[in-house]
């Protein structure tokens, strides 16, 4: 898996983009967000304003003049009720923002759950670490995350248990208040952080003092080596196009969450599944490059075995397997399309 080793946060009028670079110096994540406040992740007080009791969906109001949906776990709540959520997705100029009732205090080492006192440990976890402080906070819910094997110092995991902690007494105090938001929300770029690893060496860049100021917190809760201030820094330009090769070609078409990757062989010295094999890492590449999220459509050329199929969704997972974003390799429809769902 690459390790992401240098990390650049550049404000202009148009929001932030993140630039995110690998031991090599390699580019291998892009991200762009807004000019307005990130609201990811944000905890309001909502208000119920209708509830749809066959689809256990719920329209809320969740500031003054702002609506959205949630998906209820009981439809016992009577429009008027206040009710706490979570924002999941900001939604677009077509679709309300998604909120679930599920809060969850992410971290990079575990995940704190206000709703519960049920520690749950990640499949992949190895370290004995995490049943130890899974004794010391039996009162807190919590998930230990996998990276916990990868960290050497036990005080770095209560450290930011801790941290998540004083935001979660916050929460209960401002529970009293009129609805609204009630907590600070996470920037795009933070989650990619948050769920990548990191080199030894790992420097942050940005030419924004109050982003600048955000980070501190996490320089030694995260163990980076610097973060850094340079307000005459700019955006890098970069190619998104993708790289020229000699066996295949790529084009990407974009409509309404769904992302069409066409794959076309450039090469009649190899056979499709041959080419198409190819083709993945530079799929994989433009995938981080532009973020794409939502239905991902991969059209491969045709005509491969069953093996040869499964081969290709074989490499498909090991590459994914590695993403900052949750996803999941489906596989091919009748039509001969691989179709994967990557989260928003």
């Amino acid at each position: 898996m690459k390790l992401l080793s240098k990390f650049f946060i550049i404000k202009n009028k148009h929001g932030l983009q993140s630039f995110g670079y690998d031991e090599s110096g390699s580019l291998i994540y892009h991200l762009e967000e807004g000019a307005l406040n990130p609201n990811l992740e944000a905890i309001y007080k909502a208000r119920i304003s209708l509830v749809n009791k066959r689809s256990k969906l719920a329209y809320i109001d969740y500031a003054p003049n702002l609506q959205g949906i949630i998906n209820l776990k009981h439809t016992n709540i009577q429009p008027g009720a206040n009710l706490l959520c979570q924002l999941v997705w900001q939604g677009d100029k077509r679709k309300l923002p998604k909120f679930s009732e599920e809060i969850k205090l992410p971290g990079k080492y575990v995940i704190l759950l206000p709703n519960s006192t049920r520690h749950f440990f990640s499949k992949d976890l190895k370290s004995p670490l995490a049943t130890t402080l899974s004794a010391k906070y039996q009162n807190i819910g919590m998930i230990f995350r996998s990276c916990i094997d990868e960290v050497s110092e036990r005080t770095l995991i209560e450290d930011e248990i801790d941290f998540l902690s004083k935001q979660l007494e916050l929460i209960k105090v401002w529970q009293g208040k009129p609805f609204g938001r009630l907590t600070v929300a996470a920037y795009k770029f933070m989650q990619l952080l948050r769920e990548t690893r990191l080199s030894k060496d790992m420097e942050i860049f940005t030419n924004n003092p109050a982003i600048f100021d955000y980070l501190l917190p996490y320089l030694d809760l995260w163990q980076l080596s610097a973060v850094n201030l340079d307000e005459s820094l700019t955006a890098p330009s970069i190619d998104k196009s993708f790289k020229e090769h000699e066996e295949f070609g790529l084009e990407i078409h974009k409509l309404s969450g769904i992302n069409l990757i066409d794959i076309n062989s450039k090469n009649a010295n190899l056979n499709f599944y041959q080419v198409n094999y190819l083709a993945i890492d530079e799929i994989v590449r433009q995938i981080w490059l532009q973020d794409l999220t939502g239905i991902i459509l991969l059209d491969f050329i045709k005509n491969m075995s069953i093996e040869e199929n499964h081969k290709l969704l074989t490499k498909l997972n090991s590459y994914l397997g590695n993403d900052w974003r949750k996803n999941q390799v489906l596989g091919f429809t009748k039509a001969g399309i691989c179709e994967i769902i990557r989260n928003k």
